[in-house]
């Protein structure tokens, strides 16, 4: 009886989830909606995952085409009339989803911009501790970038780094740099006779880091983003705590893209 009733539940939880209508706009980019009046000029929907949101409109002259939850599409044909008019009708065509986008998608696919500058603030091996980077960026889905980075970093006072990019898609990356990585501290004690002291000093570690990670940035301008890279660092400097010889890597910060 349970498992009978966790089947219903999955696929009335399946039918819900899909139970959405799409709506293509003319740019490639799509609306995930679920659609309360088409009219001859303009789709009054609501967002799919804000259904108790509000009540939303777009200009027919900005959409190439809607599918509904059930698999119909609607193609919406433009034409220009000699007074520069634009004027919209609809051929509706039952067409399944995944054949549409297996047979007739057709619709232009937002091209990736891979040739950018970026400024990020936050902690980390690029950022110098606590710190600022720049950094840019070259190429398509596949490219090349370069970055340095300067911050604060106690008993240090500043670290910095810099280093190279191999951006394998898009925004996913995998880094090498070279910098300032950290603090070493020890301690040496001297006996003489009776009496023992202690005395306290260090250095800058430097070393070289490898990481993973990306830089993504979102929004309608896609500007705004974070950065987060995992990694290992090799410490060359070392001399007293070898347990500082290999240290985790680690680059967290928000980013400006322009």
């Amino acid at each position: 009886m349970k498992r009978k009733i966790l089947i219903i539940i999955f696929i009335f939880i399946y039918n819900f989830s899909n139970a959405q209508d799409i709506i293509y706009k003319n740019d490639g980019t799509e609306i995930k909606a679920k659609i309360i009046e088409l009219t001859t000029d303009a789709i009054k929907y609501k967002k799919f995952e804000q259904l108790d949101g509000p009540l939303r409109n777009i200009s027919l002259t900005d959409v190439y085409m809607i599918i509904y939850a059930d698999g119909t599409r609607e193609v919406i044909k433009k034409t220009q009339q000699p007074d520069n008019n634009v004027t919209t009708s609809i051929q509706k065509e039952p067409i399944s989803t995944t054949e549409y986008q297996n047979t007739y998608r057709t619709i232009p696919e937002k091209k990736y911009n891979g040739n950018y500058g970026m400024l990020g603030f936050g902690y980390g091996n690029s950022y110098g501790g606590l710190g600022a980077r720049y950094q840019w960026r070259k190429g398509k889905i596949q490219g090349f970038g370069a970055h340095i980075g300067i911050g604060y970093f106690p008993y240090a006072e500043y670290l910095w780094s810099w280093g190279l990019k191999y951006f394998f898609y898009k925004d996913f990356y995998i880094n090498a740099q070279w910098g300032r990585t950290g603090w070493e501290e020890y301690s040496s004690t001297y006996t003489n006779g009776s009496s023992t002291s202690s005395t306290y000093d260090g250095h800058v570690l430097k070393g070289y880091s490898f990481l993973i990670g990306g830089d993504w940035t979102y929004g309608k301008k896609d500007i705004l983003g974070f950065n987060f890279g995992i990694g290992i660092t090799f410490n060359t400097n070392v001399e007293y705590m070898h347990e500082f010889d290999k240290t985790v890597a680690l680059d967290l910060g928000f980013l400006i893209k322009f």
